[in-house]
């Protein structure tokens, strides 16, 4: 009976050392941890990275903060600077009623471009304005607002063009339209005409009252909530 359970106990140990020595998968398994692949965890965590990735790609940024729009008060006083200006002129020089092609003073000759040159100023900070809040998608540039003006006989065109598509953006910005483009472009066109032809200074004055106007309006457009376009925009 001892001598049963000795060999058997013999048995075993010889079956142990044969396992572990010839083996080397086993001891590999008893003496070190094996790092087994995760394909599930690897799987999910490159959908996870691919996910994010997605994501990323689909978000767009978000416009910052809108440029300054026209400081119409500087206008006002250019006007009311040019009235001044034509007045001292008359006093000094009374032939300047008679002949109005003269040459006239240097200080009214300033006065007079300074203030068509502000004119154009506002007219390309309200389009830099427009374009900056479609990004880029509004047909006409600011170059292309300001420089337009100095084309002969075009130019008297575009001064009524440019305000009535300003209109119409603003009108397609919000529910219900509360712009008449042609009266928008009829009344900066009227303003520009007393400016060119009757008096500079009234017309500086009156330019900067329609421009006040289309500040408060493009200023109204842009902070209302957008309207769904169910359509082709409206201005071209």
């Amino acid at each position: 009976m001892y001598a049963s359970r000795a060999w058997r106990s013999k048995s075993h140990k010889t079956l142990i050392y044969t396992a572990t020595t010839h083996l080397p998968f086993c001891r590999k398994g008893f003496d070190a941890p094996v790092a087994l692949p995760l394909p599930s965890l690897s799987t999910n965590t490159e959908g996870l990275m691919d996910w994010s990735a997605g994501e990323s790609q689909e978000q767009h940024p978000e416009p910052g903060a809108l440029p300054a729009f026209p400081r119409m008060w500087i206008g006002y006083l250019l006007g009311v600077a040019t009235l001044v200006a034509e007045i001292v002129a008359v006093t000094l020089h009374p032939e300047l009623l008679k002949e109005p092609l003269i040459i006239p003073p240097l200080y009214l000759f300033m006065a007079n471009f300074i203030s068509f040159v502000y004119w154009l100023v506002c007219v390309y900070e309200f389009h830099v304005v427009v374009s900056r809040a479609t990004g880029g998608q509004y047909p006409i540039s600011p170059m292309r607002a300001a420089w337009f003006h100095l084309i002969p006989i075009y130019g008297l065109y575009w001064v009524f063009k440019w305000p009535r598509e300003l209109a119409r953006f603003m009108n397609s910005r919000l529910p219900t339209p509360f712009m008449s483009p042609d009266r928008t472009g009829l009344a900066i066109f009227i303003a520009f005409a007393v400016f060119l032809v009757l008096d500079r200074g009234f017309g500086m004055i009156l330019l900067c009252w329609a421009g006040s106007y289309l500040s408060k309006c493009l200023r109204y457009a842009l902070a209302a909530p957008r309207a769904s376009p169910a359509g082709p925009p409206p201005f071209s």
